[in-house]
């Protein structure tokens, strides 16, 4: 399984800079063609939504620098389980 929003023959999409996962951006503009294909084919589609708890704790209290620390590790930590 890839984290990442492929739609097949579509061209790669933008990474969020900061984390390296696909930008939110393509998940809007994607969606709709992802949900289409995979009903086409009898897929099935997952999604999968995370909250960080306490993040805006963490970026309030320690800065902005380590709120970016935790979103680089969140998004390490996708790609290692994901792939």
């Amino acid at each position: 399984m890839k984290i990442a929003i492929q739609v097949k023959h579509a061209e790669p999409v933008p990474a969020d800079a900061l984390t390296g996962l696909p930008a939110r951006a393509a998940f809007d503009a994607n969606f709709p063609e992802l949900v289409k294909c995979a009903h086409k084919s009898n897929e099935s589609l997952s999604l999968a939504v995370i909250d960080i708890d306490l993040f805006g704790q963490i970026n309030q209290a320690r800065g902005r620098d380590a709120g970016d620390a935790v979103l680089r590790q969140v998004g390490q930590a996708l790609r290692a389980v994901v792939g």
